[in-house]
């Protein structure tokens, strides 16, 4: 079951936008409380339209808000047609994504493996009331660490294969040192993520699973009664997930800007989690964010200068389309650590601790595991050079 595939652009005979109007209305439809100006359909570049919102995985919700409101008769036909057969596509593929979790969720319920839908159709549905309102390409499932052999186990059964097989007595090192493993449909190709943890530990960041597993609630996924976060450890799985990919769609940002809308949140436990796993200046980054783009003002303040620059550079980044480079992204990511120890345990993480990539690259006998880290040095030392050179 492969994503939906997008049709001919439609062509569209307007001017080019003034700057930054396109990111202005993508802002304003995935927004939860701001209201569409008219003003911003006004000189529209269609093929810019669909290609940033496609870019930040809006396409949905763009399309859906301007159908559905009188500014789409302020809009070119082609584009209108465009946009509800990009809306009908993606909502064939979430419900094909839908019945396929719900299948696998009841399996593994059967045979007592408690799993939690994350991301994808469960995300679009808990925040933004429709599976139909969210891209979603593949799907993620958060499970225990010593439940994930066993579901693998049951995937394979149901006829999903390993994307990168490892060998049986290499399961504690990548439980210890990766944070999901991913499995491919063999017939309809459909790709599941089976994660245990917000990031790998190259990234070097400290979540506490037994808090998130304590703490779960249920919500109503299709029908189905399934195991969700509570809302305070979904905010702070979307920010780490965000800081890790420099909040390079505004997706994330807008998922984050709706839970905090959508909910009473209990900012002190929150605030005392971050702390207690030092992301604090993480999750100052993700309400930065929140603040600049979408001005809520439901999210505490940051005091901090330095995360308050970097939130305001990733934004021009976000809202300009500047992509940043390789030695960029790591710069960042280590600009919003705690403190200089936390950045240096991050360095030291990413460059001697291997990752799934590593383990799946050579098979060692298990005596032989320590070897990994010199695949990962070496490794680490060739991307350096080969993304200096680009």
């Amino acid at each position: 079951m492969s994503a939906p595939a997008m049709s001919t652009m439609p062509e569209c005979s307007v001017v080019r936008p003034r700057s930054n109007v396109i990111f202005d209305l993508l802002v304003a439809i995935s927004s939860p409380r701001r209201q569409i100006s008219p003003a911003l359909l006004d000189q529209i570049d269609c093929h810019e339209l669909l290609r940033q919102a496609e870019h930040h995985s809006l396409l949905p919700l763009l399309a859906h808000r301007l159908l559905q409101s009188s500014y789409g008769s302020l809009l070119p036909k082609d584009l209108c047609d465009h946009l509800r057969h990009q809306f009908q596509s993606n909502l064939r593929h979430s419900f094909g994504l839908l019945e396929e979790a719900k299948r696998i969720l009841q399996t593994w319920r059967e045979l007592g493996i408690e799993a939690m839908p994350y991301k994808g159709p469960a995300l679009a549905e808990q925040l933004w009331g429709s599976f139909a309102l969210r891209q979603c390409s593949d799907l993620d499932f958060l499970l225990r660490r010593e439940d994930v052999d066993r579901a693998a186990q049951v995937l394979a059964e149901m006829g999903y294969r390993a994307e990168m097989p490892t060998p049986t007595w290499l399961g504690p090192a990548l439980l210890r040192d990766a944070s999901e493993l991913q499995f491919r449909h063999s017939k309809s190709t459909l790709l599941l993520e089976l994660q245990w943890a917000p990031a790998p530990r190259t990234l070097a960041v400290r979540y506490d699973e037994n808090q998130l597993w304590r703490n779960r609630t249920t919500s109503t996924v299709a029908g189905m009664n399934v195991t969700a976060p509570s809302p305070e450890d979904l905010l702070g799985l979307l920010v780490i997930h965000g800081w890790k990919h420099n909040w390079s769609k505004l997706i994330w940002v807008a998922d984050l800007a709706t839970l905090i809308d959508r909910y009473q949140l209990d900012w002190d436990y929150i605030h005392q989690s971050a702390h207690k796993n030092c992301w604090q200046r993480i999750l100052s980054l993700g309400l930065g964010m929140v603040r600049r783009i979408y001005e809520l003002e439901t999210a505490p303040v940051e005091g901090d200068s330095p995360i308050a620059a970097l939130a305001d550079h990733l934004k021009n980044n976000l809202q300009n389309a500047i992509d940043a480079s390789y030695v960029e992204w790591h710069r960042d990511m280590l600009r919003a650590r705690d403190s200089r120890r936390h950045q240096a345990r991050q360095l030291a993480n990413f460059i001697f601790t291997p990752g799934l990539a590593e383990y799946t690259s050579f098979e060692f006998p298990s005596w032989a595991v320590p070897a990994y880290r010199l695949i990962r040095v070496q490794r680490v030392i060739s991307m350096l050079s080969a993304k200096a050179a680009e």
